[in-house]
């Protein structure tokens, strides 16, 4: 048999509801030689059966997804690794060979490919959805995540020494992060990767929203509350809610340390904060406009953004600015947890 070309590696825990459509999507990718890989973290539902029986090869390991992918890669015969969630589905027959040609006409093995989501959403619901959507195409810092998928070169991966196995969650950031930081870019590779809206329909649109950007602001800060308190932060599938209760314990959490702390520490706080929110806050706003004008089209076509860009990212990256916003947050949050 001739070695495989691309290495697919999905890491599991009770997904036997959703994996085995996925795994239909991978029989039938034509143009490129796969293997498929599941590093399983201890599936009690059947998973692990189901996907032997589709010919996957199983790799135990202990639970949390950095851990599990690194076991998943270290199975790997491919120079070239798919990292994939087990809830995501292929748009035809044809993506992968068509992704693995877009990487390889970059000729940079420091490029590393993500595709766009579509969520499994339609009615009223599929325009709250078109946001992300969009989002997940820019390929700017803290917007590619894991259910967008990681093409990326097993040698890069390992000179970036592979994911993080000790954070019970954001290993995609992490590794993100590391990854721009050596040089690396970002692609954006052909098709759509689809994903489903579980977790949004068990939490709220909106509070799993909120939670989500307070997660990144405390990510960004390493604060320690965000770890210390990581419990239900993502709850496993068919787990339960997790965005309410953790949100206000938080935000508790967060003004209990501001409240132990020194002026000058508060403001550092405050200043830290704000600044997350100031390069990662401001651009979205202007990004939601071009959203709300254009639709799916600003995925490819975002003037507010460029003009944000252009005009106003340099003289807003200031402390002065900084303060203010962090004191927003603060207030924003204030009032969250008050209502």
């Amino acid at each position: 048999m001739d070695a495989p070309e691309l290495s697919i590696i999905v890491p599991t825990l009770d997904e036997i509801d959703h994996i085995g459509a996925l795994l239909d999507d991978l029989s039938l990718q034509l143009g490129v030689r796969t293997e498929i890989i599941v590093a399983d973290g201890g599936s009690v539902d059947g998973t692990v059966p189901l996907c032997e029986s589709r010919g996957a090869r199983v790799v135990s390991a202990s639970r949390g997804r950095g851990v599990q992918m690194n076991a998943g890669r270290t199975h790997a015969r491919a120079p070239l690794l798919l990292f994939l969630h087990a809830d995501s589905r292929l748009d035809h027959p044809r993506q992968l060979a068509q992704a693995v040609a877009a990487w390889k006409d970059m000729r940079d093995e420091r490029v590393a490919g993500h595709f766009q989501l579509r969520f499994s959403a339609d009615g009223p619901r599929r325009r709250a959805f078109i946001w992300y959507e969009c989002l997940s195409a820019l390929g700017r810092p803290e917007t590619v995540n894991g259910d967008q998928g990681l093409l990326i070169s097993a040698r890069w991966l390992g000179r970036l020494g592979g994911f993080h196995e000790t954070l019970p969650f954001l290993e995609d950031q992490d590794l993100g992060r590391r990854h721009l930081a050596a040089g690396g870019r970002w692609l954006l590779l052909p098709g759509r990767l689809h994903t489903s809206t579980r977790r949004f329909d068990r939490e709220g649109l909106g509070a799993r929203s909120i939670q989500n950007a307070l997660i990144m602001a405390l990510f960004s800060m390493r604060h320690p509350v965000l770890f210390a308190d990581a419990d239900g932060a993502y709850a496993p599938p068919g787990k339960g809610t997790a965005a309410g209760p953790v949100l206000a314990r938080w935000i508790d959490a967060i003004a209990a340390d501001l409240a132990r702390r020194t002026p000058r520490e508060r403001l550092q706080v405050v200043q830290q904060l704000g600044h997350y929110a100031n390069r990662q806050g401001l651009w979205r706003a202007f990004f939601a406009v071009d959203v709300r004008r254009m639709g799916e089209a600003a995925a490819r076509v975002h003037p507010c953004l460029d003009a944000y860009d252009r005009w106003l990212a340099d003289p807003t990256d200031h402390v002065a600015v900084d303060t203010v916003l962090g004191m927003l947050s603060l207030g924003v949050m204030a009032g969250i947890r008050g209502r």
